[in-house]
């Protein structure tokens, strides 16, 4: 089950199977940093000043963005 959640700034949390892997911040769609999501070769950028770096995902293909969020949260279980 995915759960999304809505943030005070307009930003949101994106979950699946109880998993937080990534968030949409400014409109950009960013997930964890991992082994996995590294090996991927993604731009690297910062949700917000001070935040932890993460990586966007700029693509709109559904079946990619699928296959990237199950592994990510394979490995983050």
């Amino acid at each position: 089950m995915s759960k999304l959640f809505n943030l005070p700034q307009g930003e949101y949390l994106l979950y699946k199977d109880g998993v937080l892997f990534g968030g949409i911040y400014d409109d950009r769609f960013l997930i964890k940093k991992t082994n996995y999501s590294s090996s991927l070769n993604l731009k690297e950028e910062t949700p917000y000043n001070g935040a932890i770096p993460m990586y966007l995902i700029d693509t709109e293909d559904s079946n990619i963005i699928k296959d990237i969020i199950d592994n990510l949260v394979l490995e983050l279980k």
